[in-house]
């Protein structure tokens, strides 16, 4: 049976994949607003820009919803500014 990695529940050898691999210093910004009919969206801006669609996969799958990514910047459909901190640092990235 296969290893899996603790932190991203992937085999160990494509977890490394989403484990941050820069500076310690990454300015990542996690932050909310209200879109049409009162809807919140989530926005986290400074993801690698190779891993941004990795990154953006595994928060949609363990936030369940629904998100996308344009120009190097996550969207979430929702508001989870803490569930997402608290992914990001599993994940090994200083918010």
């Amino acid at each position: 049976m296969r290893e899996t990695d603790p932190i991203t529940g992937l085999p160990n050898e494509i977890a490394d994949e989403f484990k941050f691999s820069g500076s310690p210093t990454n300015n990542i910004k996690i932050y909310s607003k209200e879109v049409r009919d009162g809807k919140a969206l989530t926005l986290i801006e400074g993801i690698d820009k190779e891993k941004v669609d990795l990154v953006a996969k595994k928060l949609k799958q363990s936030l369940a919803c629904g998100g996308t990514v344009k120009n190097g910047i996550i969207e979430l459909q929702g508001k989870h500014e803490e569930k997402v901190q608290k992914l990001l640092k599993e994940l090994g990235y200083s918010t």
